[in-house]
């Protein structure tokens, strides 16, 4: 009942965070990719309810065959989807599913302190960096890109 329900009103108050859309727009160089818990059709439907799904390469949901966060197989499925090494990829992520995840495939992890998630539990296990709207990501990405 609470799956119907939800997949009925997924989108009644949700919205994304601020910056992301701007972040999105700016990374269409880069290949990107949704992992989450959720079931595949509900995340479809939130993506497509906000216009987001185009700006995505692959998106695995938590019901498909590649298990749940912290498993790293869906995280692994993408990496090989988008012929990327785990050492190319960040994970981005508002808890410890998705740091877990992140140092299960051997990937670097972005803490966003300001989602759903623990923040004081997502600080206190050392994120490679922290954000707190995807704004930050830009000089973090250039220092990535320019090799410093």
């Amino acid at each position: 009942l609470f799956l119907d329900d939800y997949y009925l009103n997924c989108l009644n108050f949700t919205q994304p965070y601020p910056g992301v859309i701007e972040t999105l727009e700016q990374l269409s160089d880069c290949k990107k990719a949704v992992l989450t818990n959720k079931p595949t059709a509900h995340t479809l439907k939130v993506l497509e309810g906000l216009a987001l799904k185009d700006y995505f390469d692959v998106i695995v949901g938590g019901d498909g065959p590649h298990g749940k966060k912290p498993d790293p197989a869906g995280f692994r499925y993408i990496l090989s989807s988008l012929n990327a090494s785990p050492e190319e990829a960040w994970m981005i992520g508002d808890g410890m599913q998705d740091l877990r995840v992140a140092r299960n495939v051997g990937s670097g992890f972005i803490a966003f302190q300001e989602g759903i998630g623990d923040a004081s539990a997502l600080a206190a296990a050392q994120p490679d960096f922290s954000i707190r709207n995807f704004n930050e990501l830009f000089p973090f990405l250039d220092g990535i890109r320019s090799g410093s």
